[in-house]
């Protein structure tokens, strides 16, 4: 194990003057930016040795130099030991913050001379707790973050905000009379995080998905499965995907469902509201399924080849009988069938997605996301995940000074 003491180059320190410190080794690091003379600084016998690290004069840069350099000289077992001045310079807060991210339990700060560590054992406990529900909440597992809230500290907002992420997952939207609305929370918190107003909006809007809005659903699903891509669980991602397109091509149609009336046949279809292209709802057999739609667009397709004038109208649906018939998409939307969730048996990885698209599949919708116009904000999930985080930090901090009160 090595005794680590980072400095900045105008506040050396005689390491004798801590009576804490006294009779051991150290090795001092010396840290200086730049656009200052490099200090003469001649190690000690009881340093042993004594570094000057050059950073940059952009402490973007020097956060990254400072990260690199506690990579290579700091071992597993090392200890760190930071000298601040009475007002910490930017170079001393940038070493700081990094060392309390991530060095924390082996680390402690001089201060005159005293010594303090980073983290009294309180502190330590609090940041273990935040870490769990961090890692909880960042894999979509509300119910386990909040049962540990439950058990560890009241935070009535963050509980709220939890619920509303499991319920969310099976859009379980509904709210019971004078029950709080959980998007109006998710809001009142983005504002108190001093989040972007467009962010504010975007929750607001989603409130939609209640009307089965087809615009927010496919924000929604769009959301969903990328986070099933990223997180490696392909077979319910296939699920979603083809849940996505089927959605997309509906709403490229012109169509929506009429959840009035029951069934799934063609009178369940009526027209989309504010839709400018509106392909005719055809008289055969229409049912609630992609290669439905897909079969009557490629039926209405077919007869607008043959026009000799072609309008803006015929256009539309021409590009977008060439956007979902992608060989590529194709292969993709096969795989769903494949799956366990389609009665099939297969597996699925990355490699064989990105091997049919050369792409994440999700961008090989890109194309047609664009020629409908809808973009995507953050999403939902990620929303809440950072609203929960903020309030799982504020509610831990306030558990810990009425302890300190009592």
């Amino acid at each position: 194990m090595k005794n680590h003491v980072f400095c900045h180059y105008n506040n050396y320190i005689n390491l004798d003057q801590v009576s804490a410190l006294k009779n051991q080794t150290f090795t001092v690091h010396c840290l200086y930016p730049q656009s200052a003379e490099k200090p003469e600084i001649t190690a000690h016998d009881e340093y042993k040795e004594c570094k000057v690290h050059s950073l940059s004069n952009d402490l973007e840069s020097a956060e990254k130099e400072i990260n690199e350099i506690l990579t290579q000289q700091v071992g597993d077992e090392d200890k760190i030991y930071v000298r601040l001045s009475e007002r910490p310079n930017l170079y001393e807060l940038v070493i700081m913050q990094i060392v309390l991210e991530s060095y924390s339990k082996a680390a402690y700060f001089i201060k005159g001379r005293e010594l303090v560590p980073a983290f009294s054992e309180a502190e330590d406990k609090i940041q273990d707790l935040y870490a769990r529900l961090h890692d909880l909440i960042c894999k979509r597992n509300y119910h386990s973050a909040g049962k540990l809230v439950y058990h560890s500290f009241q935070s009535p907002e963050l509980t709220k905000m939890l619920i509303f992420g499991e319920r969310l997952k099976s859009l379980d939207l509904a709210v019971s009379e004078g029950q709080e609305d959980y998007f109006d929370l998710l809001m009142e918190t983005l504002r108190e995080m001093d989040e972007d107003e467009a962010l504010v909006e975007y929750a607001d809007s989603m409130k939609n998905l209640r009307n089965r809005d087809q615009k927010s659903f496919i924000s929604y699903l769009h959301n969903s499965a990328a986070r099933l891509y990223d997180e490696n669980k392909l077979i319910d991602f296939v699920v979603l995907y083809y849940r996505l397109t089927e959605e997309l091509l509906l709403y490229a149609l012109g169509w929506d469902i009429d959840w009035n009336k029951p069934g799934s046949g063609k009178d369940t279809f009526i027209y989309r509201k504010e839709a400018y292209f509106k392909l005719d709802i055809p008289k055969e057999r229409v049912t609630r399924h992609f290669h439905s739609y897909l079969r009557t667009l490629n039926r209405e397709v077919r007869v607008l080849e043959k026009k000799q004038e072609i309008t803006q109208v015929d256009q539309y649906f021409i590009k977008l009988h060439r956007l979902f018939n992608d060989e590529e998409l194709q292969e993709v939307l096969k795989l769903r069938h494949a799956g366990v969730s389609g009665h099939g048996f297969c597996d699925f990885s990355k490699e064989q997605f990105e091997n049919i698209c050369e792409m994440n599949p999700l961008e090989k919708l890109e194309p047609i996301f664009s020629f409908l116009n809808i973009t995507f904000e953050d999403g939902l999930f990620e929303l809440i995940e950072k609203s929960s985080l903020y309030l799982a930090r504020k509610g831990l901090e306030s558990s810990q000074q009425a302890s300190q009160g009592a």
